[in-house]
């Protein structure tokens, strides 16, 4: 299985990224992105662990941290990556 990053996730990503390393330094940064990687080797591991979104059918979701989640898509080929969604955000700004 392959992990496919949608631009809008990984600009997401992106920006999640410089804020914590601006704001809260390189550890916390680094952490995040260590975190992130646990939770693909994960979902490369076992696809259906996290369980399906209320929004949309076919869609998983994977909570980061309380602040952020990352909505997921079982491919053919792999998994599709398709939004890494800060919580705080009205919830119909997802557009899953």
């Amino acid at each position: 299985m392959k992990i496919i990053w949608s631009q809008r996730a990984l600009d997401e990503l992106d920006s999640i990224t410089d804020y914590l390393f601006t704001h809260w330094g390189e550890e916390i940064a680094s952490n995040y992105m260590k975190r992130i990687d646990t939770l693909i080797s994960h979902i490369l591991d076992i696809p259906r662990m996290y369980p399906e979104s209320r929004v949309k059918k076919g869609v998983r979701r994977c909570v980061i941290s309380k602040h952020n989640t990352l909505y997921y898509m079982l491919m053919s080929d792999g998994v599709e990556i398709i939004t890494v969604f800060d919580n705080r955000q009205d919830n119909a700004k997802k557009n899953l």
